[in-house]
């Protein structure tokens, strides 16, 4: 996955986190990959957790590489208008996907009616789905997802997303399908104390 379309679907995530998107989708935000952390390797299910250590995903069958602990990487790509603090994981995977999760209050005002206008405003949008989570899903506030084009290469991605009613949004982003991602993002769940 290019570095530029990484970053830019990180961004996109954040800013509808403040429901506010931005259709400058021209910032400079080169990811530095080069430098590699030390990865989880599993056959079995993987616990990823964030930082602050309240929220858990549950994945089988990936390898997790931590950017958020990647000083260099933090460093050299700030997203705009986000303070690093509010992004509590940020992971990529072996298959090149990026899981990551930002804590900010506005996700639990936030509808899937203002969500759907915000993302359907966004020409660069293609195949968008907002849903309201079903009674079983009790900490989801909704879930999105959509695919964009990458303009400096042509391909394809595909974002997928839910909003957790404690202030969390947790995205996976890939040029993978919607059913991976899903099973990436699916398995959010807040760490009771």
């Amino acid at each position: 996955m290019k570095k530029k379309t990484i970053i830019y679907s990180l961004l996109l995530g954040v800013l509808l986190t403040q429901a506010a998107c931005k259709e400058d989708n021209t910032t400079n935000v080169a990811a530095s990959t080069e430098n590699k952390e030390t990865a989880q390797v599993t056959s079995a299910a993987v616990e990823v957790f964030s930082n602050d250590k309240k929220l858990k995903l549950q994945v089988e069958d990936f390898t997790f590489q931590d950017k958020l602990s990647d000083e260099a990487f933090l460093k050299t790509n700030p997203v705009p208008g986000v303070d690093n603090k509010d992004i509590v994981l940020l992971q990529q995977t072996n298959d090149g996907s990026l899981l990551y999760a930002v804590k900010n209050d506005k996700v639990k005002s936030l509808t899937t009616e203002q969500l759907e206008q915000k993302l359907k405003a966004n020409t660069d949008f293609k195949e968008i789905s907002v849903t309201a989570p079903t009674e079983a899903q009790k900490d989801i506030s909704f879930k999105y997802q959509y695919a964009f084009t990458d303009s400096q290469n042509s391909k394809t991605y595909n974002e997928s997303c839910i909003g957790l009613k404690e202030g969390y949004l947790v995205c996976a982003t890939s040029d993978k399908d919607f059913i991976l991602l899903d099973r990436l993002v699916n398995t959010a769940q807040l760490v009771k104390q």
